[in-house]
């Protein structure tokens, strides 16, 4: 991969930072783009046990973890799970319960146009993080964008080979690096199996952990 090119490439994701940011301290619009979200209509209603949604690709995976499994079987106790509600295909809002059974956050989902945003929203409704999802031409994730209330902030620009993103360009406002590039591989179900970067001519694998 071209190294110029990496090198813009991270530098086009940086100058949208401070931008994210902001956003998520706009508590007005992030409140305007929820009421959005028809939160009266029908919804299926499915659960799992760990995070198994987000906007990002691979978010959890690059986080370490496996996804969790959806089922539409309601659990025993609430303790530790995620509800989440869809309207047709797509899922637009999320409630995390806490080891109380107890609403932790809330996110939604909020889609328009070429942009896809995740609200987190705590019970006390603070808001807390936010993720955005910029599509390209065939509607696949090209740019994406994560924020937190700690001042964290991610971005992520996405490389395909056909329908599955194998390369991954991040840089963050917390590393010293310009930019880390990740490779993906996958399973033959074509289920994503192992992430992980070159460092000094040897493979570090961030998943599985």
């Amino acid at each position: 991969m071209n190294e110029n090119m990496m090198e813009k490439i991270s530098e086009n994701l940086r100058i949208k930072f401070d931008i994210v940011s902001s956003t998520l301290s706009a508590r007005e619009e992030l409140v305007g783009k929820i009421k959005k979200i028809h939160t009266c209509d029908n919804k299926n209603i499915l659960w799992s046990k760990t995070n198994a949604f987000s906007i990002i690709p691979f978010y959890n995976e690059l986080m370490g973890y496996k996804s969790g499994k959806m089922q539409f079987k309601n659990p025993r106790a609430k303790k530790n799970t995620y509800c989440y509600f869809a309207s047709d295909e797509n899922i637009d809002k999320i409630v995390s319960y806490n080891s109380k059974g107890e609403v932790g956050d809330e996110s939604f989902i909020v889609r328009e146009n070429n942009e896809v945003m995740e609200i987190r929203r705590e019970a006390n409704g603070e808001f807390i993080a936010l993720s955005q999802v910029f599509l390209d031409e065939l509607k696949r994730p090209l740019t994406a964008y994560f924020v937190n209330d700690e001042g964290d902030i991610t971005g992520y620009h996405y490389f395909y080979d056909g329908a599955f993103i194998k390369k991954i360009l991040t840089v963050s406002n917390n590393s010293p690096l310009k930019f880390v590039i990740l490779s993906c591989d996958y399973n033959t179900d074509g289920v994503i199996d192992r992430i992980y970067f070159i460092n000094k001519g040897r493979e570090v694998v961030i998943y599985p952990r």
